[in-house]
């Protein structure tokens, strides 16, 4: 290994070589999506109000944001009536 990719923090880089050399990536394609969940903001971390607002429009141009690269939602929707029963309001 001669470098880290940017999106990936030094200290995961042995973590990232094991999996590659462990086979449990498939493909270039498999690549990107452990990169992407890698780098993703995960539970509880804080963001800058200009770091959301940049992540949401970056969200929002993206042709495939329905799911994450795993085919996991990324958002979830519901309908008034589903809110008012989720509040036993009707």
């Amino acid at each position: 290994m001669r470098g880290v990719p940017p999106s990936l923090a030094a200290g995961k880089a042995a973590e990232f070589l094991r999996e590659v050399l462990a086979e449990k990536i498939d493909g270039l394609e498999g690549l990107w999506a452990m990169l992407s969940c890698k780098a993703a903001v995960k539970a509880g971390q804080e963001l800058a109000q200009s770091e959301a607002l940049a992540l949401l429009e970056a969200w929002l141009a993206a042709p495939e944001r329905e799911h994450c690269p795993h085919g996991r939602p990324v958002a979830v929707s519901f309908a008034a009536t589903d809110l008012e029963r989720l509040f036993k309001r009707r």
